[in-house]
């Protein structure tokens, strides 16, 4: 497996980190935004639905690789169709090349409270499909960004080149034949790199941005029959006495939304909403919202649906791994080796399809976001408000449940009793301070003991965090979530050290979970030590 990089493969759409400077004003006569104002949706609350590639439900392994990132999605012929970036790959000639998956339209994974079950296009050898557009490098840092059905046709678009030099790029095939891409054209911009596309009677909207997070977002049309002549788009460049004008030039573009700040972005319609846009941004941190009744605008101020700082987020602790010095224990999300690598979020995309109207002015939308340590994709689901439109969060789940428990979780009767194994037995040892611990170095076998311990839980309404501590080597602990492992921790080969754990539990309440105790490993350091498990309650 590839060590994870400083900087995620996609993090930079096409390498796009160069600060832009402001756009230049157009020639002509003066021209001014869209006129008028939108209210902003309400947040009512975010939660993560879950981690959706490389799991036990979407292994990659099989597949050649370990790691993905984006997700940008699209509809055809009732198949969500996934474009992911960046693999991971095990063959170093598959490295960082892109993939693509599907999954029939179906209920929305926030109302099933399950994550999809995805299929990868595939190559003879079944290992996944590379994204491969004729004369186009799509390696590291470049990617596809979006697509679209356009009748019997589906054109993919994706960002090519490195800085200083940055190219959007147009492929089609025939419906879902995506080892044949046929080449259309390559564009030189700076404005439309990260990007959507909408297609509506008569005209096809894109909404794009460039350099990534120090760009403001610009929009463009053209005829669909004309999609593929680049010299037929026409770019907004402002309103003159209430109407919108465009212009044959990219460069004298003018932004739709004047922000110095987007990342990957995404726009949708929905019939009773209007435009949704959501993109990320550093500085500051998170994914932002607006909304807009037509493409050009006016588009409404910033709503934050997603901190990653902010608990009720579920970010930091839950899918993003939190510097291990700076947090002061492991959050059992970190990849191995890279407990001081903070994690971070990027890359969200719509996925109108799953989007629920679950009352009057109330809505439920779904969105794929990546994370850097670890690096995969995730599902983040989040409740918005009209203006003017009362909601408030559901309940916790879990509630009526008895407090969360453990059997002899601090092991201090000395033995295993409330504890079920297989394998090779492990032992219990006990310390100078009188705690005792459990070790899966057994003599005389050592580091050749192989087996399981686990305990079964389900977690209630008040139960945030399990707390415990780890030493000795790479064995793990592991928290597990039917099939798949949720929370894993490990030794730091040491038997010296030991490092407090706390994993953070509360997107699981009212679900059965096991805490696993693990040992596969036979050679040197394959063991693990710990003790102390106990839980912590809401305040």
């Amino acid at each position: 497996m590839r060590k994870v990089e400083l900087i995620p493969a996609a993090l930079a759409v096409a390498g796009m980190l160069a600060c832009g400077g402001p756009a230049p004003s157009p020639s002509g006569p003066t021209l001014q935004p869209a006129p008028g104002s939108i209210q902003p949706l309400q947040k009512i609350y975010t939660e993560h639905l879950g981690q959706l590639t490389n799991t036990a439900l979407n292994p990659l392994e099989p597949l050649g690789f370990t790691g993905t990132d984006l997700g940008m999605s699209f509809e055809r012929e009732g198949r969500i169709i996934f474009l992911f970036g960046d693999s991971r790959a095990l063959d170093p000639a598959d490295q960082d090349d892109d993939s693509i998956a599907w999954i029939d339209i179906g209920p929305s994974p926030g109302e099933t409270r399950s994550m999809p079950k995805l299929t990868w296009f595939q190559r003879p050898n079944g290992l996944f499909l590379p994204v491969l557009i004729p004369t186009v490098n799509l390696k590291a840092l470049q990617v596809p960004v979006e697509g679209l059905p356009m009748g019997s046709r589906t054109y993919v678009f994706a960002a090519s080149g490195l800085d200083p030099t940055h190219y959007l790029v147009l492929a089609h095939t025939e419906g879902f034949a995506f080892d044949s891409l046929v080449f259309d054209n390559r564009q030189v911009s700076d404005r439309f790199l990260n990007f959507s596309a909408i297609a509506e009677p008569g005209v096809i909207w894109f909404i794009g941005s460039t350099p990534y997070h120090r760009s403001a977002i610009y929009l463009a049309k053209v005829a669909p029959e004309q999609l593929t002549d680049r010299s037929a788009w026409q770019y907004y460049r402002g309103h003159s006495n209430g109407t919108p004008v465009f212009g044959s030039s990219e460069a004298e573009a003018r932004p739709i939304v004047n922000v110095g700040c987007v990342g990957e972005l995404s726009v949708r319609q929905f019939s009773s909403l209007g435009y949704l846009m959501i993109y990320s941004c550093d500085q500051p941190r998170g994914v932002f919202l607006r909304v807009a009744h037509d493409p050009v605008g006016p588009w409404s101020a910033p709503t934050t649906i997603f901190d990653p700082f902010l608990a009720g987020d579920q970010g930091y602790g839950y899918f993003l791994h939190q510097q291990e010095s700076v947090a002061g224990f492991d959050d059992g999300l970190t990849e191995p080796g890279y407990q001081e690598t903070a994690g971070f979020e990027y890359g969200s995309y719509l996925v109108p399809q799953w989007t629920v109207n679950e009352a009057a002015g109330v809505y439920s939308i779904v969105y794929t976001l990546s994370s850097w340590n670890p690096y995969e994709v995730h599902l983040m689901r989040t409740i918005i408000a009209e203006p003017g439109v009362t909601a408030s969060p559901p309940p916790p789940r879990g509630q009526g449940l008895p407090p969360a428990t453990l059997t002899n979780g601090d092991f201090a009767t000395g033995d295993l009793q409330g504890w079920q194994s297989s394998g090779d037995p492990f032992t219990l040892i006990q310390g100078t301070d009188g705690h005792w611990r459990l070790t899966t170095y057994v003599q005389p076998q050592g580091d050749g003991v192989v087996g399981q311990l686990w305990q079964d839980f389900t977690l209630d309404s008040t139960t945030r965090e399990l707390r415990f501590s780890v030493s000795g080597g790479d064995a793990t602990v592991k928290l597990m979530h039917g099939d798949e492992v949720v929370r894993a921790s490990r030794g730091r080969r040491t038997n010296s050290t030991e490092t407090p754990v706390r994993w953070y539990l509360s997107e699981f309440r009212g679900e059965t979970l096991r805490l696993l105790i693990e040992d596969d490993l036979t050679e040197g350091w394959g063991f693990v030590t710990t003790s102390g498990f106990q839980f912590v309650r809401e305040p």
